[in-house]
Parts: C-alpha cells; structure tokens; sequence
C-alpha cells in the first residue's frame, strides 16, 4: 500500500514539474529575433568593388574625402556595376589603407568596402545616390 502511494505522489509530483517551468519569469527568455533598429525585410551587404582610381580627394580633418573608382570587379552583389566610374564619399571614420605608405593617387588599383542594402545598386546604376565607403584599400600601380 505504501508503494502505491508512494507511485502517486511521484506521479503527481512530474505532473507538477513541466507547470513550474512553462511560464518564464519577465525579463526572462529568448531575445527577439531581430533588433528593433534593423528592418529585417531590407538587410545590408557588403559590396566589395576592386578597380582603378580616376580621382581622389584625401579627408582633411573633419572634412569628407572623395573617391572616383572604374569598376573592373566585384562581389556578386555589386557584380552589375563592372565598368562603370562611381563615386564614394570617404568619410573621416573610414578606414583607408595605403599602398607602401603613399597616398592613393589616380591610376592606382584600389578596392572599395561599401556598406548598403541590396536596393542601392538600382540607385548605383542610375548615379543618383553615392555611399560613403567602409573601407578604401589602395593597392598602387597596375603591373
């Protein structure tokens, strides 16, 4: 008899069990599954565009600099854009990498990190909007 009841209180007890932890206490839990900061119906990319100066303005001070570059290639999605001459602002907190420690000059082949979403190359294509650049990776003259 003491065994039955002992067989029932347990049983009784894992019925109680999955209750406790079926409600989670506030602030408690898994993290939503997007930011509210990002609309996660248009998320950013990174474009990576190699190709040639055909103009440079270095960033003084505060001031933005500028970047023409002639699209020779690219990363599959900025992989429309080859051939064209696009223009980036190079803004003080980009990085901009130099070739042997010179300033990037026209002729030189470079590679461009751009942050955006994928809509932009529409915007690219038709040279309406410029972006302002990552990353400038100058990489000196073509051999």
């Amino acid at each position: 008899m003491k065994l039955k009841l002992f067989f029932l209180a347990l049983a009784a007890a894992a019925l109680m069990v999955p209750a406790a932890f079926a409600t989670q206490p506030a602030g408690k839990g898994k993290p939503a599954t997007t930011p509210t900061s990002t609309n996660a119906a248009t998320p950013t990319v990174m474009f990576i565009l190699h190709g040639t100066i055909t103009a440079y303005t270095a960033v003084n001070g505060t001031t933005n600099g500028s970047v023409s570059l002639k699209i020779s290639s690219s990363n599959h999605v900025g992989a429309s854009l080859k051939g064209m001459t696009l223009n980036f602002t190079i803004a003080p907190s980009a990085s901009v990498v130099k070739h042997n420690g010179a300033t990037p000059a026209v002729n030189d082949q470079a590679t461009v990190k751009l942050r955006a979403t994928k809509a932009t190359v529409a915007s690219l294509k038709a040279a309406t909007t410029t972006g302002s650049i990552v990353q400038l990776v100058d990489q000196g003259k073509a051999s």
